[in-house]
C-alpha cells in the first residue's frame, strides 16, 4: 500500500515536469481599490510591454505572453467547445509542446495576428475524426483558422485536465480579435536550470515591479508561481493519498489478525475433548 502511494506521487511529479521544465507561471495578481482587495487574477497591469521588458533579465532563456479563452469551435458538420490559447512560438519549448504533423506558426504570425491555428489530439479527434485537418479552415467563433499543424499528444496533467483539448493560435488573433482585451492574462518564462528558480523569481519580480511603478511598500499587483511551488502542492496531496492507504493497510492487518486468531481459538475450542483423550492416552 506504500509502494501505490510513492508511484502516485512520482506519476504526478512526473506529468508536473512534462508541462515544461523550469518553467514559471507569471499571473496577474490582486488589485486594491478603497481598500479592497479583487483578489488573485483581479489586475489587468500585466501586460506585452512587461513580456518585453523580461528580455532583459539574464535568468530567462524564453518568454512566452499568453491569453486564454474557451470558444465552440465548428468544421464541417463537427463542432465542440474547446480552450483557445494564444501565444509566440516560443511556448513550444517553455511548456514542452511539440509539432506532430504540419508546422509552428512564426514570431510574425503571432504579431500580426495571422489566422492559423494549431489542434491538439483530442480536438482533432473531435472535429475531423480520422480524416486529415491539415490545410483545412475551422471557424473559432465567427472567425476562420487555417489548421496548419498538429500538436504532439500530451495526456492528463497532474490536476486531471485534457492537455490535449486546446487550439493554440498566434498570440494577437486570439487577444484582440477573439477575446478584444488589450492586457495578458499569463507570461510564461523559462530558465535555463532548476537552480536558478529562486533567483529568477527575484529578478522577474524586481522588473516587474518597476514596470509597474510600485514602491518599496507596495502590494505585488502579479503572482509569480513555479513548477516547484505545483509539485510542492502535489506532494502535500499525495502524501494525504499515502497517509491514507497506510492507514488501510494497518486496519486490514488488524482486522485479518483477529479473524485469523478467532478461527485457530475456535478450532482449539471444538476439539478440547479430543485434545484431552490424546494427552491422556
Amino acid at each position: 500500500m506504500t509502494a501505490i502511494g510513492q508511484g502516485a506521487q512520482e506519476t504526478i511529479a512526473a506529468q508536473i515536469n512534462w508541462m515544461g521544465a523550469n518553467m514559471l507561471q507569471i499571473d496577474p495578481g490582486p488589485m486594491q481599490r478603497a481598500g479592497i482587495s479583487s483578489g488573485a487574477g483581479g489586475s489587468i497591469r500585466l501586460v506585452e510591454k512587461d513580456a518585453e521588458a523580461l528580455a532583459q533579465s539574464p535568468f530567462l532563456i524564453a518568454i512566452a505572453p499568453s491569453v486564454d479563452t474557451r470558444a465552440q469551435v465548428v468544421a464541417a458538420n463537427a463542432n465542440c467547445l474547446t480552450r483557445i490559447t494564444g501565444s509566440t512560438p516560443e511556448i513550444m519549448s517553455i511548456r514542452n509542446y511539440s509539432v506532430s504533423r504540419g508546422e509552428m506558426f512564426t514570431e510574425s504570425d503571432a504579431r500580426i495576428g495571422k489566422k492559423v491555428c494549431l489542434l491538439g489530439k483530442t480536438v482533432q479527434d473531435n472535429l475531423f475524426g480520422t480524416s486529415d485537418p491539415i490545410g483545412k479552415t475551422i471557424r473559432i467563433g465567427n472567425i476562420p483558422f487555417i489548421v496548419i499543424g498538429l500538436l504532439k499528444e500530451k495526456g492528463s496533467n497532474a490536476f486531471g485536465q485534457d492537455q490535449d483539448d486546446n487550439i493554440l493560435a498566434p498570440f494577437a488573433t486570439v487577444q484582440r480579435r477573439l477575446m478584444g482585451i488589450e492586457w495578458l492574462e499569463d507570461i510564461f518564462v523559462s530558465t535555463a536550470s532548476s537552480d536558478m528558480t529562486e533567483t529568477a523569481i527575484e529578478d522577474v519580480t524586481r522588473i516587474l515591479r518597476i514596470q509597474h511603478k510600485l514602491s518599496g511598500n507596495g502590494l505585488d499587483d502579479f503572482r509569480v508561481r513555479s513548477q516547484i511551488e505545483m509539485a510542492q502542492a502535489a506532494a502535500q496531496s499525495t502524501e494525504t493519498l499515502k497517509d491514507l492507504l497506510r492507514m488501510a493497510a494497518i486496519i486490514s492487518l488488524v482486522v485479518g489478525g483477529i479473524g485469523i486468531m478467532n478461527i485457530m481459538l475456535v478450532s482449539v475450542k471444538e476439539r478440547t475433548r479430543e485434545i484431552g483423550i490424546r494427552k491422556s492416552i
